[in-house]
């Protein structure tokens, strides 16, 4: 009796796992997305700290061989085509032509188990709700880097999330990586674009910017882009306040202390788009 009970309740968590989005196809069939979670955030951690072990041969994984050397290398190109494209006007506050700084592209690390509370409060988690299951909508992180944070949402919530990341390369490896780890191209993928430029998918749920160290420049054109673009009632976390504090058309949610690399209580701010209508309210009450 004990036995079938199990098998019972094993059929049926897998029916509700799929169900809900929870399981994905890769090369060995169906598992578990928390399976296919641990297995990349533990590839991407030994990667981004050269503990990768060489291949039988004896050469270097050819991820860590990508990741420092074609990084740097992209960097001053990235910089340079950025200001010649110009990102701020100057009455907006930035300069002619003030493009990317070096600063822009700092390297840091946040400990998952604690970003995970920012995806605790009632609307995020209504949003990802909403968004459950590969076709319901997405999720996009700006800034995607290798992909922790776009691997945390897809992977944990079973929600599609794009990743966007500057550095063509970067984005390259973090295909590399998405497809040695076997998770699908439907559930978790990237993309290279300037987040300022690229366009948002019409059913986007929620935003993730990691913008912890852009230029006050991008991060303002940023705001405005999402308050522009995007509809009421979608989920935006972000780093910094520029541009968005200020803004009606973002309702504060909360604002979230996790866990990184350069600081154990790093505040991660949740907003939430407002209809028109109530932006325009919430401007008017801070005019009186």
């Amino acid at each position: 009796a004990a036995a079938a009970l199990a098998a019972w309740g094993a059929s049926r968590a897998g029916r509700s796992a799929r169900k809900l989005g929870l399981r994905g196809r890769g090369l060995r069939g169906e598992e578990l997305l928390s399976v296919q979670l641990h297995r990349v955030i533990s590839h991407l951690r030994l990667l981004e700290t050269s503990q990768l072990p060489p291949l039988p041969g004896g050469e270097a994984h050819p991820h860590a061989v990508a990741l420092w050397g074609d990084r740097a290398a992209e960097m001053p190109r990235a910089m340079l085509a950025s200001s010649a494209d110009g990102l701020a006007l100057p009455e907006d506050g930035g300069a002619d032509d003030p493009g990317y700084t070096l600063g822009a592209f700092a390297w840091g690390a946040v400990w998952l188990d604690s970003f995970a509370a920012a995806l605790a409060h009632r609307e995020t988690r209504a949003a990802l709700g909403r968004g459950g299951g590969r076709k319901g909508g997405t999720a996009v992180v700006l800034g995607a880097s290798l992909g922790y944070e776009a691997y945390a949402i897809g992977l944990s919530h079973g929600v599609r999330t794009v990743g966007v990341e500057l550095l063509c390369s970067l984005r390259d490896l973090a295909e590399q990586v998405r497809s040695d780890r076997r998770v699908a191209p439907d559930l978790v993928s990237f993309e290279c674009a300037d987040a300022l430029s690229w366009r948002l998918p019409k059913d986007t749920r929620l935003v993730y910017c990691d913008d912890t160290a852009w230029d006050a420049h991008a991060i303002q054109g940023l705001a405005k882009k999402l308050g522009d673009e995007l509809p009421a009632g979608v989920v935006v976390l972000h780093n910094q306040p520029h541009g968005f504090n200020a803004d009606p058309r973002f309702k504060l949610l909360q604002v979230v202390e996790v866990a990184t690399s350069w600081n154990t209580r790093h505040p991660l701010i949740v907003h939430m788009t407002q209809p028109a209508s109530s932006a325009a309210r919430a401007a008017l009450k801070g005019e009186l």
